[in-house]
């Protein structure tokens, strides 16, 4: 009887350790995908920014072109 209850304890531990695993990797996942998830959005933004700025390099001088061309008639 004592042998089947030290053996009952052992699987209990076992399992316990096994669940705090299961929950401690289960939470890593979600720490890993929220982090994806913001330099994801980080990146998007910046990527719009950038193309943002690259436009308005060609729209200012295409506008100051203009500009030239109209006072030159």
């Amino acid at each position: 009887m004592r042998h089947k209850n030290e053996i009952n304890a052992l699987q209990q531990r076992i399992k316990g350790g096994q669940d705090e695993q299961k929950k401690n990797r289960s939470l890593d996942l979600e720490k890993l995908l929220q982090k994806y998830q913001n330099i994801k959005k980080e990146l998007e933004i910046k990527q719009k920014m950038d193309k943002l700025a690259f436009e308005g390099q060609f729209t200012n001088k295409g506008s100051s072109n203009q500009s030239v061309y109209m006072s030159q008639m």
